[in-house]
């Protein structure tokens, strides 16, 4: 009966918030008649394949709004599940319970649920996917265990199957969680850069959650630098976007981290007040261990309001909830707070006690981070014992396929020479000249066509390489990264200087391939020509980069004239891309950046020009810079592989255009391009 309440009760309070929002929020609406649909599609659908799906599809949508009903519905989805033996559903269903408890700090019962989840689909690969989600919720779990290393492990496995199947909004997400793990690992500069991928990359997919976690994680970066008014417009940005998106737990970490921001401004009025707000949305989604956290922070602001016997008994209550969720920081800091509490109140005795529990407590954290490191050594070492069996065994494989592949063309060579040798002796006593002439434009034709057959297959093997090498390199520049941080400052000066050349070089050789993946696909001829509006392209682009504009304090003039535009719209992006990141890479730091950027037409071509006032490029070098892995500076100057030119050009030839490098009279470089707007090219 009471459950049976509940779920009326949520219903009409669900019903009554879409109408007060209605005016400006009919995306809500939509999202009422779709639960409306689920639920009657789970309670009359007699296909139990479907019904199971939907009771998933519930269990989803209340993931991040109500624990217990998350848990009816997945629960009843794996009851469903298990009679018919439906392996997707039952794992489903696993996961939706294993996050909903993650989401509620019981990290230790959603990690047996996870894996039970990943055993189902051990040994099947046709659900990438979801497999994918269970390893990187599996990962974020490990990480609020502590276990980082293990994480970034399966961080990586859930990156590299997203990127198998094109998933932008599963790798921006893994981007997220890389980056939670090097901000714990106190590297903050590199989690900076990791959310600020993460949140470039979700522009492509425009996911609201997403969003919001970008915002606030970016914002926190800026919050340990610091720049508490930098972070308070990022924080407020993603308060409003989840306010209106109801992702109500998550808001009320926001508003906390809002006004953690306003208490490093000492501005404690507004602190009081962001901390209650987030206090009331805990008290809604019942999340014990926030309440406990936001109730603390309120005594500590205002220790006299409540009186100190009542402040006493909320210290004893946060403790037993932190005691309760295992959560070790709250546990430091109440009993420390309770300390000086019966300190004041003269008992002297229970001050000792708790002061006593918060030392031990201090210690057991200092413990776990020698254990950890200890099991980061063992687990590294393990995995280089692995990767060298690995690395072994695919030199035998290559090795063996080389000798094979010299082992049929000995062959070929053989029988071609024979049939060769017979043509020649049977035509010779015919006509000598006749037969020159034909074995010459035979011997031709075969090297063309060799040469052809040669371009194709190594730009598939350019293609496969790129991607199966990346995968490795990723893994080995995360481990590389967690190493570094853990054992830089205790290295001599000459071990430093390896672990900075090796980080480097990893940087460099992952940049590299990307680069060489993207000028193999440049050199492909099939291109999709549609009308396009130039002045939308640049401002997508432009969105795309403005991350790396605000940092360069760039400012941006566009003239441009007639802006329909026939071109492939994916190709052109890269285009603009490449080179607004060339003019932003090689910028003159002592005077303020400037980009501008016109177009015209002429005749049956469209022009476009990209103009900046960088540190400009010697005239005897504005061709060479166009060739394949030309670069006019050192690694150590401005990094790169040399080839983002190269594309460029590649796809400017596939449009029927040109390019052409200017020096600019007084700085910088303009570079101007052609797009054929005749159909039929």
């Amino acid at each position: 009966m009471n459950t049976f309440c509940y779920r009326i009760t949520s219903a009409y309070i669900y019903r009554l918030l879409l109408a007060s929002f209605f005016f400006y929020s009919s995306a809500q609406v939509i999202l009422a008649d779709n639960l409306d649909s689920l639920r009657h599609n789970a309670v009359v659908e007699s296909d139990n394949y479907k019904k199971t799906d939907n009771l998933n599809q519930l269990a989803e949508i209340h993931r991040d709004t109500s624990i217990l009903a998350t848990f009816e519905y997945a629960d009843e989805a794996y009851a469903v599940a298990a009679k018919l033996n439906y392996k997707l559903g039952m794992s489903q269903s696993l996961y939706h319970r294993s996050y909903a408890l993650a989401m509620n700090n019981d990290f230790e019962d959603a990690l047996s649920l996870i894996k039970e989840a990943l055993k189902i689909h051990e040994s099947n690969d046709k659900f990438i996917k979801p497999r994918a989600d269970y390893l990187k919720l599996n990962g974020w779990i490990l990480f609020h265990l502590s276990d980082y290393f293990k994480s970034m492990q399966l961080f990586n496995q859930s990156y590299d199957l997203y990127f198998s199947i094109d998933d932008n909004l599963g790798m921006a997400k893994t981007l997220l969680n890389m980056g939670a793990v090097y901000s714990s690992l106190g590297d903050k500069e590199t989690a900076l850069k990791y959310y600020q991928d993460a949140y470039e990359l979700n522009q492509l997919v425009n996911d609201d959650f997403l969003e919001v976690y970008c915002l606030n994680n970016i914002a926190s970066m800026y919050a340990y630098k610091g720049l508490h008014s930098d972070a308070l417009k990022l924080y407020q940005e993603a308060s409003n976007l989840s306010e209106k998106a109801s992702f109500l737990r998550f808001q009320s970490r926001i508003l906390r981290n809002i006004a953690d921001s306003f208490l490093s401004l000492c501005d404690y009025v507004q602190a009081e007040k962001y901390y209650s707000k987030a206090n009331e949305i805990n008290i809604k989604t019942n999340d014990n261990l926030e309440i406990a956290r936001n109730k603390i922070k309120l005594i500590k602001l205002n220790s006299t309001a409540l009186g100190t016997k009542s402040n006493l008994i909320i210290l004893h209550d946060a403790y037993s909830t932190a005691v309760k969720y295992d959560y070790v920081p709250l546990q430091v800091e109440c009993t420390h707070e309770l300390s000086v509490m019966h300190e004041k109140l003269g008992d002297y005795k229970a001050a000792l006690k708790f002061l006593r529990i918060s030392s031990e407590l201090q210690d057991s954290i200092a413990n776990s981070e020698i254990r950890g490191k200890v099991e980061i050594v063992r687990a590294k070492r393990q995995y280089n014992l692995q990767k060298n069996k690995f690395e072994k065994k695919t030199e035998e494989l290559v090795l063996r396929e080389k000798l094979n592949h010299k082992s049929r063309i000995q062959n070929f060579l053989i029988v071609f020479i024979l049939v060769l040798t017979t043509l020649g002796s049977f035509l010779y006593f015919s006509n000598k000249r006749t037969i020159r002439l034909k074995n010459d434009l035979t011997y031709q034709n075969e090297l063309l066509q060799n040469y052809v057959d040669l371009n194709v297959e190594l730009e598939h093997f350019a293609a496969i390489a790129s991607h199966d090498i990346k995968a490795p390199l990723r893994t080995i520049s995360s481990y590389i990264g967690l190493l570094k941080k853990k054992f830089y400052d205790l290295g001599s000066l000459r071990e430093k200087q390896h672990f900075d050349i090796i980080e480097k070089s990893s940087k460099s050789l992952h940049a590299l391939i990307d680069n060489l993946l993207v000028f193999t696909k440049s050199r492909k001829n099939k291109i999709n020509t549609q009308l396009l509006d130039l002045n939308i392209i640049i401002n997508e682009v432009l969105d795309t980069l403005k991350y790396s504009i605000s940092e360069a304090g760039a400012k941006v003039d566009l003239n441009l004239v007639d802006t329909m535009i026939l071109a492939d719209q994916s190709r052109l992006k890269q285009i603009l891309q490449n080179l607004i990141s060339n003019c932003i890479k090689f910028r003159d730091k002592e005077r303020t950046m400037i980009l501008t950027i016109n177009s015209w037409r002429e005749n049956d071509f469209y022009f476009i020009s990209i103009r900046d006032n960088g540190i400009g490029i010697d005239e005897e070098n504005l061709e060479v810079v166009l060739e394949q892995f030309k670069k006019l500076h050192s690694e150590d100057e401005y990094q790169g592989s040399g080839l983002g030119l190269s594309i460029v050009k590649n796809y400017v030839s596939l449009h029927g255009g040109d390019i052409a490098l200017s020096r600019n009279k007084d700085f910088g470089v303009t570079t101007t391009f052609t797009l054929k707007q005749d159909i039929s090219m």
